[in-house]
């Protein structure tokens, strides 16, 4: 049988080490009778990895099979055919990723965050009824105005020392909130915009405090009555 050396159950150790748990919450353990690789996560019994041999093929190669759980779909256990063994020894990075992952979406809401959302919701659908669409200057004037909150997002995030994939993501919802505005209705988009919003503030546990000048925030999103005279009288004007 392939036998893994010293080395490698070293890395193997410091990437588990990468994950929230520390590598201490991991078992590990290479070279026995029956797995190449074994990695048991002490959290939960049935969250385990195995890296075994699958079969010896033509001179002198194998073929080797990992059993993941939780697996890439399921929380149950899944198996994958590797051709070599780097493939197959490189898996555990991503099982140890989606332990992490589904701990993470597992974290009960935020109670007081989905009383502000339900609060926020319905002062806006509540008060706006127009179903007429963005025009082109009012466009370009709302993503104006949302390039200006996407950088009060900025400072937040590195307040609260947001990684920089939580950072594209932020970045990623606004974009989405500006495409929103060429093809949906002001109705439509202003609700979009207010749960989307606060999924920004969400993701980086925003208290309340900091979520307070949310409302106010969101007023200057929309344009008001006197910059939609502007409009008119600027277009009557041309």
């Amino acid at each position: 049988m392939i036998t893994i050396r010293p080395a490698i159950l070293k890395q193997i150790e410091n990437e588990l080490d990468q994950t929230v748990f520390s590598k201490h919450m991991f078992q590990v353990s290479v070279n026995d009778p029956n797995h190449i690789i074994k990695v048991n996560f002490k959290g939960n019994d049935s969250y385990q990895f195995q890296l075994k041999e699958l079969a010896e093929i033509k001179q002198g190669r194998f073929k080797f099979v990992t059993s993941e759980s939780p697996g890439q779909i399921t929380l149950e256990l899944e198996q994958f055919d590797h051709e070599n063994l780097i493939n197959a020894r490189n898996r555990i990075h991503a099982w140890a990723n989606r332990i992490e992952e589904d701990y993470r979406i597992s974290v009960p809401e935020d109670i007081e965050l989905e009383d502000i959302r339900k609060e926020f919701t319905e002062k806006f659908t509540g008060s706006s009824e127009d179903t007429s669409y963005f025009s082109h200057k009012e466009q370009s004037i709302v993503s104006d105005k949302l390039s200006e909150f996407e950088r009060k997002f900025e400072e937040l995030y590195k307040e609260k020392h947001a990684t920089n994939q939580q950072m594209n993501q932020m970045r990623q919802q606004i974009e989405k909130l500006k495409r929103g505005i060429e093809i949906l209705d002001k109705r439509t988009w202003l609700s979009a915009a207010c749960n989307r919003v606060l999924d920004i503030y969400k993701e980086v546990k925003a208290a309340k405090n900091e979520v307070s000048g949310l409302l106010g925030d969101m007023d200057d999103l929309l344009l008001t009555n006197s910059s939609t005279e502007e409009l008119i009288s600027e277009e009557s004007s041309e």
